[in-house]
């Protein structure tokens, strides 16, 4: 896993106990492809946000790693981001969990997946999930 900084500086090989601190933080997680506005809108609901991104992709090709460097490169002087293995939001949550993040973000299009996807059966630890709605047609 590597962290990249809103700096610049990048961490390879990260350690998410002494490289990144975690505790407390919003995790939100996504594709990022490309950071957008409304990314960056809820972002900044929230105090201490570190994005995640998967190189590899659920039913889709992995990011090579020029297309790592280009998501990453978006968030230059704006916020953290991880670059993880982990493909489905379960698997993120055993991964940061273990850090006692605040919660993970969750757009609406991804809660709503996330729902349609994931019986009580699947989850295995307890986590906590801030979802964020959006406008349609002005509402």
């Amino acid at each position: 896993m590597n962290l990249y900084m809103p700096d610049g500086q990048f961490i390879e090989d990260v350690d998410l106990m002494n490289d990144v601190c975690i505790e407390g933080s919003y995790i939100y997680s996504g594709s990022f492809n490309p950071l957008h506005d409304g990314h960056k809108t809820i972002a900044n609901l929230f105090e201490n946000v570190v994005f995640e991104v998967s190189q590899t992709r659920y039913e889709k090709e992995p990011y090579t790693d020029q297309d790592i460097i280009r998501l990453t490169d978006q968030f230059a002087w704006k916020f953290p981001i991880v670059v993880t293995d982990k493909t489905l939001f379960l698997d993120k949550v055993e991964l940061f969990n273990e850090f006692s993040p605040k919660a993970f973000i969750m757009g609406y299009d991804t809660f709503k997946r996330f729902l349609e996807m994931t019986t009580s059966d699947d989850i295995k630890t307890p986590f906590n999930i801030v979802a964020v709605g959006r406008k349609v047609d002005g509402i």
